[in-house]
């Protein structure tokens, strides 16, 4: 991802940490002083005012649910996302975001670009957000367990009808 924000001349924070932190200063250090900004872990107060003043999300790693393009499509935020994981599940082109194959710089970069041009719609994307809030998973599960209910039920109805009539 940095390598493609220095391609793109594009600014980016990246929030988190890990082993790579070393390595990823050094790349960062080879653009525009502020271009690229390694933050590590952040509260999360500080966390909302990222996702708050971001442009777009950049969800390069592999996640299994998908968690991250919710968080920022929960600020309204559009993502370029890996089309792999958890993604599949949480972004829908042209809803909330796009895709890009591998994360190399040319394809983020064209992902980036690609999203940065689009004219998003937030009350689409918060929308689609709101498919996986709490209100939509309850009602949700109501309706699977009802429909288990009413088959273990009618199988009851059905056992007892085919008894009585002598059938077994």
């Amino acid at each position: 991802m940095i390598e493609a924000a220095l391609r793109a001349g594009r600014r980016l924070v990246v929030v988190g940490d890990g082993p790579d932190r070393s390595r990823l200063a050094g790349l960062a250090a080879r653009g525009r002083p502020g271009q690229v900004r390694l933050v590590g872990r952040v509260d999360d107060a500080e966390l909302r005012w990222l996702y708050r003043h971001a442009a777009l999300l950049v969800a390069a790693s592999y996640e299994d649910y998908g968690l991250t393009p919710l968080e920022a499509g929960a600020f309204g935020k559009p993502v370029a996302a890996l089309r792999a994981g958890g993604y599949l599940d949480t972004v829908v082109p042209g809803v909330n975001g796009v895709f890009f194959h591998d994360v190399t710089a040319d394809g983020v970069a064209a992902a980036v670009e690609s999203a940065l041009a689009t004219s998003w719609d937030e009350g689409t994307v918060l929308g689609h957000v709101d498919r996986f809030g709490t209100a939509r998973f309850a009602e949700r599960l109501r309706q699977v367990v009802g429909a288990q209910v009413d088959l273990v039920r009618g199988r009851a109805t059905a056992a007892a009808a085919t008894e009585g009539a002598g059938v077994r």
